[in-house]
């Protein structure tokens, strides 16, 4: 939990540049990271909302099915299923409602948000590359290939790949800052 809220609150209080910085050092899996965080916090929204309610109603804690009837795996699955689709949604009132902190999930959820819409943000900014440079930086990105890979499929010296790989993570980087500062109606 500390992970994921150090994570989470560090990239919503990091400048435009510095959340560019963090997609591209998280790049292979940024979009895996969001969706752990996101089950996360759908995980903890029920189980918070299934205490809160029972603790309403006065229930001891101890529950005994007596019925056949329910089928708690498909229960939780589909409350899950609906908490995602609630988020994606935007529909968050609902969502929180008996809660403990729906402010700080609130908080949470618009931040993961953020972070998909950046992470779309910067992968378009790579349009402003060439198909070769692009392919190469998110090979680089992706972990798919190192710098030495490079050198050998293209004959280059390491400081010139380097150069490039620096130059073209750069233009991304500016045109991925532009393109969020449009997005938040700022003026570059």
């Amino acid at each position: 939990m500390a992970a994921k809220n150090g994570f989470v609150q560090g990239y919503a209080s990091s400048q435009i540049d510095e959340r560019v910085e963090i997609i591209f050092k998280n790049f292979e899996n940024f979009i895996d990271l969001v969706d752990m965080f996101e089950d996360n916090i759908c995980d903890q929204i029920t189980e918070e909302k299934r205490f809160n309610r029972r603790a309403e109603i006065g229930e001891c804690g101890v529950r005994v099915q007596t019925s056949r009837k329910s089928d708690p795996t498909f229960s939780q699955a589909s409350n899950h299923y609906d908490n995602i689709i609630d988020i994606r949604r935007g529909d968050l009132d609902k969502l929180l409602e008996y809660t403990d902190d729906a402010e700080g999930h609130r908080d949470e959820i618009e931040t993961l948000e953020l972070m998909r819409r950046d992470y779309t943000t910067v992968t378009s900014a790579m349009s402003v590359l060439s198909p070769k440079d692009r392919n190469e930086l998110k090979d680089v990105l992706n972990k798919e290939k190192a710098i030495v890979d490079i050198i050998e499929s293209t004959g280059n010296l390491y400081e010139s790949v380097k150069s490039r790989l620096y130059r073209n993570r750069r233009k991304v980087k500016i045109q991925a800052k532009e393109l969020i500062e449009l997005r938040m109606g700022k003026a570059a």
